[in-house]
């Protein structure tokens, strides 16, 4: 009797370490950016597989498109806050109205829902560290959620490629000037899941071992 328990403990266990792996869109998960060229006044926003951007509405039916990159790119679950328009740890800076600038969280972007291929995000500490001030962009339109649409059939897991789309509402009379803009962030890339933790595995290996030793005394 405490063989069968033991043994089906280690399968257990054995059984949910590669779904850990492997699991869609965990806090601690990597989406990987798709660098960007694009960048330029448009009527409309880039097609999908453009790579990376945001873009921002200045003049009505013109669209400022700015081309990204990632750096340490977006984990899901953390806060990442820019120290400066030069040192960030979302994207590699990018200029704007001949201003650097980078992206920024300063709240965690943890996941709201997730099912099959689509997941939500919180957004609502999204923003910009630009002219020397961080710019909230949390708000608006798409009320501090991120879309997130990946491969079909793929379940947003390790190694799948993924959209995310988010648009917001700079806020009237911003430190920018830019207050009552509209403002589009597509990114688009691969996923990096978060490894199973070593502390599983050596506990696996501790149980396995603990079954031999069992077995060799019965």
């Amino acid at each position: 009797m405490k063989k069968t328990l033991l043994t089906t403990a280690i399968l257990s266990i054995i059984s949910i370490a590669p779904q850990s792996a492997n699991a869609a869109l965990i806090n601690g998960s990597t989406l990987n950016f798709d660098t960007s060229a694009t960048s330029g006044n448009f009527t409309s926003l880039p097609a999908a597989g453009s790579g990376s951007y945001f873009a921002m509405e200045v003049t009505s039916g013109t669209q400022v498109v700015t081309g990204i990159s990632g750096f340490d790119s977006l984990i899901i679950g953390s806060t990442q806050s820019a120290s400066s328009s030069a040192i960030g740890n979302i994207d590699n800076p990018w200029m704007f109205s001949g201003i650097q600038g980078v992206h920024e969280s300063t709240s965690n972007t943890n996941i709201i829902s997730a099912s099959g291929d689509t997941a939500t995000i919180d957004f609502s500490g999204w923003g910009v560290f630009w002219n020397g001030s961080s710019i909230n962009l949390g708000t608006g339109i798409s009320n501090g959620m991120a879309t997130i649409t990946c491969d079909t059939g793929s379940g947003c897991s390790d190694g799948a490629g993924y959209m995310l789309d988010y648009f917001a509402t700079t806020a009237e009379g911003d430190i920018s000037s830019k207050g009552g803009v509209s403002y589009s962030l597509h990114l688009e890339g691969t996923i990096s899941a978060v490894p199973v933790p070593a502390a599983i595995w050596l506990f696996t290996s501790g149980l396995i071992g603990l079954f031999s030793a069992f077995k060799y005394k019965s």
